[in-house]
């Protein structure tokens, strides 16, 4: 498409090609947005599903009689249920990311430590009396 200038000199616009581009870059970028709100909601929508599963979990090892504490490979604490909570003195939010030989005398807490290492050997949880 050719316009002419004031004075009367033919210049060239490229208006359609530029309205082209601009569109082909705006779908191209509602596309992505698109797509990003898309695995932004299935991303959340996996978390509530794992929130979910984590508070199940939770509830079911608060109502054992047991007590049941889960630990890292390094030997800190992840979680501990009610009754270890009751057991030991200790709220479970105040123990989280501690070692055994934080809370416990030397001795007791090189015991546990080897429980866990026997467990971390057999690749499953073991019951201690």
């Amino acid at each position: 498409m050719n316009q002419r200038r004031t004075g009367g000199t033919p210049r060239a616009t490229r208006l359609g090609v530029g309205i082209t581009a601009l569109g082909a870059f705006g779908l191209a970028a509602c596309g992505a947005t698109a797509y990003l709100l898309t695995s932004r909601r299935r991303a959340e929508e996996r978390l509530a599903a794992e929130r979910a599963e984590t508070d199940l979990l939770l509830k079911v090892i608060d109502n054992t009689s047991a007590v049941i504490s889960m630990r890292d490979n390094d030997g800190r604490h992840l979680m501990v249920n009610r009754q270890y909570e009751q057991l030991f003195g200790i709220r479970r939010q105040d123990i989280v990311g501690l070692t055994d030989h934080d809370l416990f005398p030397e001795q007791i807490a090189d015991d546990f430590r080897a429980n866990d290492l026997k467990a971390l050997a057999r690749g499953a949880p073991i019951e201690i009396e």
